[in-house]
Formats: C-alpha cells, structure tokens, sequence
C-alpha cells in the first residue's frame, strides 16, 4: 500500500489493506468490494451519524484503493494467471525450438509433451529421444541405421525432467510477471509480452489476449539463446509418443547407438 493512505486509516484499516497488496485468489477483489459496500449500507442505517460518516468515508478510502489496484491485479496477476493454467492443462504441448548463438543457429528440434508427462524429442530428422515416466523408461532411435535403445529411466542422464525443467518453473512461478510494453504479431495474433527472473535466468513468455502461449525466449550460459515456438493440442500420429521400440527398427547396445 502507499504510504500516503496510512494517516487516514485505521489500524485495523491499514492491516487490511496491506493485507490486499499481495496477490489476491481469484474473486477475491469482486467479494471485497460487496463486503465494504454492506458495511457501507450498515453504517448509514443504524444511529449514531458521526461513527456512520467516520465508517462510510473509511470503508469508501479502502473501497478507491481496492478499486486503483484492481488493474495492475488484472493485467499483472490474473492475466499471467490464465498463462499459467494454460500451461498446467493440455493434451498435448508441442515446441518447436531453436538453439542460437548470436545470428548463428546451432540447432532445431521439436518437443512435444502430454497431459501424462510423456516426452519426447525430434533432433532433425536423425534422433528422437521419448522419455516415458509412465513405463518407467527412455527409448532413443537413430533413424538413418534404425537403431534402437531403451534404459531405465532412473539411468538417463539429466533426470526425466530435465529438458522441460522451466515448465515447472513457470507453473509454479509465484513472483512478479512484469508485462512488457511491446506487443509481436505470431501466427497472425497479436501477441503480450511476459518477462520472469527465475533463479537469475530471464525468460520471456508471448501470449494471446486468451493467455495461451505462443512462443517464448530464454536466456542460456555464454551467451545461448533458446527459442520456443509452441502449438496446443495439436493431433499426434498413432504410436508417435510410444516408449516401444517401432517396427522397423533394430534393438542395439548403447556403444553401438
């Protein structure tokens, strides 16, 4: 709260308030308001004319207030709250990402995830990875020789989580998402910007006037720049996300991969 409210206030006044400064649920500000309006009303019917205009006036300071931040909670909070949740439901994520070093491009793939958490991963047209928690396991093709190669999740390097480790972050992100002034045209929407400072690393989200995510960029060590491009619920071809090895394809130790 503004320190400049807190000689007008009440001390019980003024803790709510402070109070109200953090992000409220969903709701929260809409029940705040009805709630003063019936203290409100209450006042100005029982006797007593001066506590009523004291009670009024107060209730009505409180009221502007909740009123003067109820658009930085919309577009700072519950606006990157529908990002979120956009991220936290769907069938299937699909990324398309890029890899840079300056102007240099040192390499594309496309992920692709589920409600289930399976994941996996096409490195040009060369070698998919398909990390699989539900069957406890990680099957990698190599696709000129058709190889195949399946581990223990337990035994993959990096965990099973590592290559989406910012998805968890942004679902669980609970400080402040500044909006960016600047607005991108992505697939013909119109596109906001969202920057985060997650344990020091800056990420950028884009995203619709919906909150659905568009594309993305993230900063990386000596200079890497990760580049996401993301499609919701898009239809998969049948096995696309299977931990079986395919037919087609010869099962070979990791030396030989």
């Amino acid at each position: 709260m503004r320190s400049g409210f807190r000689h007008e206030l009440s001390r019980r006044l003024v803790a709510w308030v402070d109070a109200s400064d953090a992000a409220p649920p969903l709701g929260a500000t809409e029940a705040a308001q009805q709630r003063l309006l019936a203290r409100v009303h209450s006042a100005r019917s029982r006797p007593g004319p001066v506590r009523a205009h004291w009670l009024a006036a107060a209730s009505a300071a409180v009221l502007a207030i909740v009123v003067l931040a109820l658009p930085l909670w919309t577009e700072q909070g519950t606006a990157f709250a529908d990002v979120q949740a956009h991220l936290r439901d769907f069938r299937t994520l699909s990324m398309q990402v890029e890899q840079r070093h300056g102007d240099r491009v040192i390499q594309r793939s496309r992920t692709v995830v589920d409600a289930r958490g399976v994941l996996r991963t096409d490195v040009g047209a060369e070698l998919s990875v398909v990390v699989d928690p539900v069957r406890g396991r990680v099957l990698t093709l190599q696709h000129g020789p058709k190889h195949a190669m399946t581990m223990p999740l337990e035994q993959a390097a990096g965990g099973p989580d590592a290559a989406l480790k910012w998805l968890a972050q942004i679902r669980n992100f609970k400080g402040q998402a500044q909006r960016l002034d600047s607005t991108r045209t992505i697939d013909g929407r119109v596109a906001h910007g969202w920057a985060l400072d997650i344990s020091g690393n800056r990420m950028v989200l884009w995203a619709d006037r919906d909150g659905l995510p568009l594309a993305m960029e993230n900063g990386g060590p000596g200079g890497l720049e990760i580049r996401y491009r993301f499609r919701f619920n898009v239809p998969l071809a049948r096995g696309y996300l299977s931990s079986d090895v395919p037919g087609g394809y010869r099962l070979v130790d990791e030396d030989r991969l």
